[in-house]
């Protein structure tokens, strides 16, 4: 057996090559990256909607492969039981969440499962009990889901990019008392300011930074109670 194959054919395609100004780097060859890469070609292929240009480097609508030691690390810092992922596209990043923790994780999306039921799918049957999939209007509906409250340990936002969008997902995120918010685009040329801008407004404590592709950021809501009361 070719150890290692999946990571040595992505060094070989797109390793080096750039990408919106930013190097794609070359993957260190493990077995965490190999099993995610393994597991990322049964997902909804090819991409349908919209990007011409999805590939498991760039990502395109969703974390590529690059992002996968953020997301490892996000889990380190918050240790999280239960994860609220507002976003699914492909199910690239709910693969690296259920991957890099022993969490529960319930993805959001505004489309309906149908669209997407072939990820769906592969990602129940291999993490059995572990993954939830909710069609939902975070943006206007999330604040109103009471049953969540006191629920979530972590919620991973990227879904709508725009300032509205991603309003509107950290205020349900808040009003679910949810103590870490984390953002995908923070550093990316046409989001990034709205999501730096939301971070100020809603008064969240900036804990880690990350450059990886569009960049992604680990916050603490400081509104957060720990009484569940």
């Amino acid at each position: 057996m070719n150890q290692y194959k999946r990571i040595k054919e992505f060094n070989a395609k797109f390793g080096g090559s750039v990408y919106r100004g930013q190097m794609v780097p070359n993957l260190i060859e493990n077995d965490e990256i190999e099993k995610f890469l393994e597991l990322e070609e049964k997902l909804n292929t090819p991409w349908t909607i919209g990007s011409k240009n999805f590939n498991p480097a760039t990502g395109g609508g969703e974390l590529g492969v690059t992002c996968f030691y953020t997301i490892k690390e996000i889990v380190n810092i918050v240790k999280p039981n239960w994860i609220l992922e507002i976003g699914f596209n492909r199910g690239g990043s709910a693969l690296m969440w259920l991957l890099t923790s022993n969490a529960f994780l319930v993805s959001c999306d505004i489309r309906k499962p149908e669209k997407t039921i072939q990820s769906i799918n592969f990602i129940n049957e291999t993490f059995a009990n572990r993954f939830e999939y909710i069609s939902l209007d975070t943006v206007n509906n999330l604040k109103n889901q009471q049953q969540w409250i006191n629920k979530f340990d972590l919620i991973f936002i990227d879904g709508d990019h725009s300032y509205a969008g991603a309003k509107g997902d950290t205020i349900g995120a808040k009003a679910l008392n949810i103590e870490f918010i984390s953002y995908d685009d923070y550093n990316s040329p046409k989001h990034g300011v709205d999501i730096h801008r939301v971070i100020k407004e809603e008064n969240l404590t900036i804990i880690k930074e990350f450059n990886t592709k569009n960049g992604q950021v680990l916050t603490r809501n400081d509104s957060y109670s720990n009484s569940t009361s």
